[in-house]
C-alpha cells in the first residue's frame, strides 16, 4: 500500500467521490485520485459481475487485493490478475459517466487503476494489451 502511495500520491489528490453504498450487499466503492477502491464488508456473500459506475474511460486493472496470499487471503481473485477490465463507455452506473462488471469476493478490498494512469509507471507489470485496440490507443498518445 505504501508502494502504491509512492506512485499514485493518493493521499495528495483532490479527486475524492464515493460512487456506491449499499447497505445490503455491505459494499462501499469510491475514487480517491487516480484509483477505484472496492470494499466488500459482506461476511458471506461474493458478487460475481458486480456492474460498477467508473469516472475513467479506459480499461482497468487490479493493482492489489486483500484476497491475496501474502495478505493472507483465499486467492478467490487469482484470474483476475493479468486482464483488463473493459469500461462500458457511456453506460452510466452509481452517478458515474461508465461502469464496468468484475467479481468481488466477501470480506475483500481490491484497487483498481485504469489504464491512462497504471501506463504511466514502468514499476507496474500491466497485463498484456494491444497497443493498436482502440480501448487502449488513444491513452497511449497522451504518454509520449
Amino acid at each position: 500500500m505504501n508502494d502504491m502511495e509512492k506512485l499514485f500520491n493518493v493521499m495528495e489528490h483532490d479527486h475524492e467521490f464515493v460512487s456506491h453504498t449499499e447497505d445490503t450487499d455491505k459494499m462501499i466503492v469510491y475514487e480517491r485520485g487516480e484509483l477505484v477502491f472496492i470494499f466488500n464488508f459482506h461476511p458471506t456473500n461474493s458478487y460475481k459481475d458486480y456492474l460498477l459506475g467508473t469516472y475513467w474511460d479506459s480499461p482497468h486493472m487490479i493493482l492489489y487485493e486483500t484476497d491475496d496470499d501474502k495478505f493472507g487471503g483465499l486467492q478467490r481473485l487469482n484470474g483476475g490478475h493479468n486482464q483488463w477490465y473493459h469500461v462500458n463507455k457511456g453506460h452510466a452506473q452509481h452517478k458515474r459517466r461508465n461502469s464496468f462488471s468484475i467479481y468481488v469476493p466477501s470480506r475483500c478490498a481490491i484497487v483498481l487503476a485504469p489504464f491512462e494512469f497504471a501506463a504511466k509507471h514502468p514499476e507496474i507489470k500491466l497485463p498484456a494489451f494491444d497497443k493498436n485496440d482502440p480501448k487502449f490507443a488513444p491513452f497511449l498518445a497522451n504518454l509520449a
